[in-house]
């Protein structure tokens, strides 16, 4: 240890006060007094209230020195008013003839990390006993010193906060390419075109020679009720029932039953585990979540002949695309091979006038707009009624070939700029942690804060 220096723990020099416990009717929509709670600790949202009269060591003021201790856990200098803080939650008072606030904060952030290590990988809830913090151990300088340390960190901080902001913007900047892009493509107002009338839905023989399919009767596969008659209008080339918007010039509205055979998914029994394991990959909605946006070449589950024999399920070929209809409404993937899907899909075989990977984008681009097409009183859930009554608007075949190739490669630039700024952000977390441990190791100076 650096001459001057001596190992304290926390319990010597520091006084450790819980916050207070509620109850559910304690915590109020509104009131007098915010409640500072774990979830909302470094996110300063979902707040709630209390009209309660507590002991002022239940309050915290700007400037004092908290610490989360359960789940998401760490240092904060509080800057937002008077709180009443909850139990989950330290207001750690420092002696100051012994250690600095601001320093002991530095430490606290720093030693966060060590807590993470000690707990091992994997653990997801992370609880600090009050006991263990008091037992922890810090080397410690002089008065002098410590502050002489904290002017060093808050200037190279400064330096890496201004870093992170521009990394993080360019990281949004990133995102927003791909998504912008679809949005000015598929948007109903999309200025770059001029618009022409709506279209009327294809006949039943125009949905035969599309489909390349013998049986009229046969544009779905899904059974039970018939498409709604109500009309849903959406914003991006998409909609439920007729359209009431015009189409741009070149485009068209189509009913997408008159495009694309629509199919429904099932679940083998799991009663029989003779269904499972076997050589048809099967689709579930942690594999549409891990491929959004994407094709799907795997997934956790497969099922086999006699699974598919002995449900509804069906085995679709390459080019299916899948959208998840229900409690996760809106994940979108394409088969790169024959597979089948869960009930959670309405699954898509693209005729000859619709190019799977344009339509994929088509559903990519709708976001949070599914949810105009869904209902459900506790679980948002597109249903079949619905889905069968989808209209598109598209362009001939052949630009939508050229809409989805320049949308894929949009997607590919995206995604590698987006790597950039996430290593990025690393290496700003990673030089952060370096200079904190020069910091306690007693050999920071401004030329090391610097180097590092």
């Amino acid at each position: 240890m650096k001459a001057g220096w001596s190992h304290q723990t926390i319990g010597d020099i520091c006084k450790l006060i819980n916050g207070r416990a509620y109850s559910k009717p304690e915590l109020l929509a509104s009131g007098p007094t915010p409640v500072l709670r774990v979830g909302n600790f470094f996110t300063n949202n979902n707040w709630y209230y209390s009209d309660l009269k507590l002991d002022e060591d239940k309050y915290c003021d700007d400037g004092d020195l908290l610490y989360a201790w359960s789940a998401s856990f760490g240092p904060r200098i509080w800057r937002g008013g008077r709180v009443i803080y909850h139990y989950h939650i330290w207001k750690i008072i420092p002696d100051e003839r012994y250690v600095d606030q601001l320093f002991l904060y530095h430490f606290l952030d720093w030693d966060k990390d060590r807590i993470k290590a000690e707990q091992g990988a994997g653990t997801t809830m992370i609880h600090v006993t009050k006991a263990s913090m008091e037992a922890r151990k810090l080397a410690l300088p002089p008065l002098p010193e410590q502050r002489r340390i904290v002017a060093i960190l808050d200037e190279a901080f400064a330096g890496l906060e201004a870093l992170r902001a521009n990394a993080e913007k360019n990281l949004q900047n990133a995102r927003e390419l791909f998504d912008s892009y679809l949005k000015s493509v598929f948007s109903n107002d999309s200025t770059y075109e001029s618009k022409t009338p709506a279209t009327k839905r294809h006949s039943k023989r125009h949905a035969v020679q599309s489909l390349d399919i013998d049986d009229p009767e046969a544009a779905t596969r899904t059974g039970g009720r018939a498409a709604t008659t109500r009309h849903i209008a959406g914003d991006f080339s998409l909609c439920v029932g007729m359209p009431k918007e015009a189409a741009r010039q070149g485009w068209r509205w189509h009913a997408l039953t008159d495009l694309a055979r629509m199919e429904s998914g099932h679940t083998p029994s799991r009663r029989h585990p003779e269904y499972w394991g076997g050589d048809v990959p099967w689709i579930g909605i942690r594999d549409a979540k891990r491929f959004h946006g994407a094709e799907v070449n795997e997934t956790e589950e497969s099922t086999n002949q006699l699974g598919l024999a002995n449900s509804s399920a069906r085995l679709l070929p390459a080019g299916t695309v899948c959208l998840s209809r229900t409690a996760s409404v809106g994940y979108v993937t394409i088969m790169s091979r024959p597979m089948a899907t869960s009930q959670d899909f309405v699954n898509w075989v693209c005729g000859n006038e619709l190019d799977p990977h344009f339509l994929s984008f088509l559903f990519l681009t709708q976001g949070e707009e599914f949810f105009k097409f869904s209902s459900g009183a506790v679980h948002q859930t597109i249903y079949f009624p619905e889905a069968k009554a989808f209209h598109v608007c598209i362009p001939s075949l052949e630009q939508q070939r050229r809409i989805a190739a320049q949308a894929e490669k949009l997607k590919r630039a995206a995604a590698d700029l987006e790597r950039v700024y996430m290593r990025k952000l690393a290496a700003i977390d990673e030089l952060k942690q370096s200079i904190l441990q020069k910091a306690f190791a007693g050999e920071l100076t401004s030329a090391t804060a610097v180097a590092a």
